[in-house]
């Protein structure tokens, strides 16, 4: 057996951004947000070595490991996110896209499909594509399959890997959702952790499906459990050991079959995440002190009932008409 070697170290260029969750007007939460901020926890989480790259306000107040760039003449972006009682779950939307585009005048936020961006040219370049099943109507999946790996989110159904004729579906995990800021980001930390530790792309998928599982099921930016953490990590040293170990691990290329014992690690994360949890360290609040110029507004619709929640805390989930929380997987 060949002895293996530690995982790729990763550098994360994105944004950090303070998030405010809103229903009906009232303040649900406050959380550091962007992501940066959701990629890096997963990263951190399993011990990835990772260089952040992120340009905040003067404003910026938060206790991060990954210290930002601050511009002394900028405010931090603020991003809200609108929740609706009066409409029910079905009709939930999140209006987002790939590529957006601000009008300077008052911020509003509007499509632009990835040909028209002047970015579509770069497909050829990069190794993956990762959008949601909303963004990849701004996508020419069939086009972009052809000059590299796209991988489309599906919320509760999982994933679709697509690569040159392979088209794969993997499997979701369990979730009640809380709220859904940053699943997106966090599936794409866990597919970055896979692909660092070697695994094939299937199995790499599996693990983004497996933290934007668990992210949906907290309020802001999640608090990972240290068992849980440590279980994961375990697993994929397994994995890393038996693929060294054999002729698939050759010339360290990227696999895009289900290995065979893709079941079998989808088993051992599902136990891992119902395993006992450790404590996690109460939630606090820190918020910066002075409002924001720049925001983002995104206008999330849900349904249902949720407690007053200052701070970035794990609370109930929202709750639908009927009383029954929001399924996400």
């Amino acid at each position: 057996m060949r002895e293996s070697r530690e995982p790729t170290s990763c550098l994360v260029v994105g944004n950090y951004c303070h998030d405010v969750l809103m229903k009906d007007g009232i303040v649900l939460a406050e959380s550091l947000g962007g992501a940066a901020s959701f990629i890096s926890a997963v990263l951190d989480g399993v011990s990835i070595p990772s260089t952040l790259i992120t340009k905040v306000g003067s404003d910026f107040s938060y206790s991060v490991t990954h210290p930002p760039l601050v511009s002394p003449s900028s405010r931090t972006t603020l991003f809200h996110a609108h929740f609706s009682s009066q409409i029910q779950r079905h009709d939930r939307v999140l209006k987002r896209a790939l590529i957006r585009v601000f009008d300077p005048a008052d911020g509003t936020v509007s499509l632009v499909h990835l040909r028209d961006s002047g970015f579509d040219h770069l497909l050829r370049r990069i190794g993956f594509l990762k959008a949601s099943s909303e963004e990849a109507l701004y996508i020419d999946v069939e086009e972009a399959k052809k000059e590299c790996c796209v991988v489309v989110t599906n919320g509760k159904d999982g994933c679709t890997v697509y690569h040159g004729n392979v088209e794969q579906q993997i499997a979701p995990f369990p979730a009640v959702q809380v709220d859904p800021t940053g699943a997106g980001d966090s599936f794409l930390g866990g597919l970055v952790v896979g692909v660092a530790h070697g695994l094939a792309v299937p199995d790499a998928a599996l693990l983004g499906n497996f933290f934007g599982s668990l992210t949906v099921g907290q309020v802001g930016l999640p608090k990972f459990d240290l068992r849980l953490l440590q279980a994961v990590k375990d697993e994929l040293q397994r994995k890393r050991l038996n693929k060294f170990g054999c002729h698939e691990s050759q010339n360290n290329k990227l696999v895009f079959v289900k290995p065979p014992d893709h079941e079998e690690f989808r088993t051992a994360l599902v136990a891992a995440k119902a395993s006992p949890a450790v404590p996690i360290q109460q939630c606090h609040r820190e918020l910066p002190s002075s409002p924001r110029v720049a925001e983002h507004h995104n206008h999330l619709i849900c349904s249902g009932e949720q407690n007053l929640l200052l701070g970035n805390a794990c609370e109930e989930p929202i709750k639908s008409g009927d009383g029954i929380p929001d399924q996400a997987l």
